[in-house]
């Protein structure tokens, strides 16, 4: 196991804690690798480690497992199922139901996909990107959450490769959208403090420095760190189309009231671009 980047057992819901007990003690016996992403990673990465406000409350928990087959994921999503406090979902093949209520996605990626970067349902037309799944794993943190309980979670830059691509697939998912928003709000809080005046002094040191542009701009840096070459292939171009004449549809989705639209929609964009250029300025330092 990675070493433990934080330890939440002291902050942790109870509930949440003996949901994840339950899913980890199954993925253990199974030798199944797993970490866990989404909303619930965004939680705890922000409001259980850093004292970062949540954006909004979720009752889901969403899990990447790291398969080679539909065979195997099927045979650990069978194995779970009979665990006597979880119950398959009759509508989603890949939704558990926790005796507590919270519900539990399990999302397959690895040598399952077929093409790589996509799976499709048996028995369905329905087809699902996984690019970014890899990166984000193989990036994921070791995070405590009780003595005998360290899970892996993914980290705020794996979040934001695969919220935007996520996205990007289907523009709907305004949550998807508004989380981008709130990690790049607040990345410059959530343990960077030490970088800024750091190895990115850099970003102090530019014309017309704004404290607000460095989460965004950092975020972007790691992001570069992290990314395959098929993630940066979907993203940068993402990010371009959103800065042109014809984009904005990332920036308004991303907005939380709409009060002041234009106003607001100015600000997500400048958001958008320093993330742009932290990638940039990431690909540019690995090159």
């Amino acid at each position: 196991m990675i070493s433990i980047y934080a330890d939440i057992s002291n902050k942790i819901d109870p509930q949440l804690r003996v949901v994840i007990g339950d899913l980890v003690r199954v993925l253990d016996e199974t030798q199944t690798e797993f970490f866990f992403v989404g909303a619930r990673a965004r939680d705890i990465l922000f409001e259980l480690i850093f004292g970062i406000a949540a954006r909004a409350a979720t009752n889901d928990v969403d899990v990447g497992l790291r398969v080679a087959s539909w065979e195997e994921f099927q045979s650990v999503v069978g194995t779970l199922a009979s665990y006597t406090r979880f119950h398959r979902s009759r509508t989603h093949g890949y939704r558990l139901i926790h005796e507590s209520g919270m519900i539990v996605d399990v999302l397959p990626f690895g040598d399952i996909e077929v093409p790589k970067g996509k799976i499709q349902w048996p028995q369905s037309d329905r087809i699902m990107t996984m690019v970014g799944f890899e990166e984000a794993y193989k990036a994921a943190i070791a995070v405590r959450a009780s003595d005998e309980l360290t899970i892996r979670v993914c980290t705020a830059p794996g979040l934001v490769i695969l919220k935007l691509i996520a996205w990007d697939e289907d523009r709907s998912r305004d949550n998807d959208a508004k989380d981008i928003a709130y990690i790049m709000m607040h990345y410059a809080d959530a343990g960077q403090e030490d970088r800024i005046y750091g190895r990115d002094a850099d970003l102090v040191e530019e014309d017309g420095f704004d404290y607000g542009n460095i989460g965004p701009r950092l975020l972007g840096r790691d992001i570069a760190q992290i990314a395959s070459a098929e993630s940066l292939a979907w993203i940068l171009p993402l990010l371009e189309r959103e800065l042109g004449e014809k984009g904005g549809a990332l920036a308004y989705a991303m907005m939380e009231h709409r009060f002041d639209v234009d106003r607001e929609r100015a600000m997500q964009l400048d958001m958008i671009n320093q993330l742009r250029l932290g990638i940039l300025d990431g690909k540019h330092r690995t090159a």
